[in-house]
């Protein structure tokens, strides 16, 4: 049964692959690959939100090995291939290992209130990062974090 279902498998497989390789698809017909920050290590997820209110989609990711969590700023369609603006919204907690950063609307008023982290790897805890300026979400000093649990470890 083993044999068949490997078989199974690969006749799929090569079927899937037969069918693409006809130069009919490309990849860069689904998605060209752009990189926005490559200074820091270890970018562990990516949410995305237009924080800044200018109608472009901004980033929020979190880079585990770095120990940060960065707001990137869609500068626009005409320099959105560059690199783009960055902000540590980090708002003067240590963060060590940090796995994953949401944007929330608590409120639901259509804008981001404040970004919720959870860091791993014997560092465990939940963060938030309120903004408490949300007329310059760009500017470090519109963070303020605080850890949920901090007794936690």
């Amino acid at each position: 049964m083993k044999t068949n279902i490997k078989t199974l498998a690969l006749c799929l497989l090569g079927t899937v692959l037969s069918g693409c390789s006809d130069g009919e698809y490309v990849q860069a017909d689904y998605w060209v690959m752009h990189t926005i920050d490559d200074h820091f290590e270890g970018a562990d997820g990516v949410d995305i939100y237009d924080v800044d209110g200018d109608g472009d989609d901004d980033t929020l990711s979190s880079w585990e090995e770095s120990a940060m969590v960065l707001l990137h700023e869609n500068p626009g369609p005409d320099l959105a291939r560059g690199h783009w603006a960055r902000t540590n919204i980090g708002g003067g907690l240590e963060l060590r290992k940090v796995e994953d950063a949401r944007y929330i609307d608590l409120n639901r008023d259509g804008k981001v209130d404040a970004v919720v982290t959870a860091t791993e790897k014997h560092s465990e805890k939940v963060g938030m990062h309120w903004l408490a300026r949300s007329h310059a979400p760009g500017d470090a000093k519109s963070w303020v974090g605080t850890w949920l649990a901090p007794e936690v470890n």
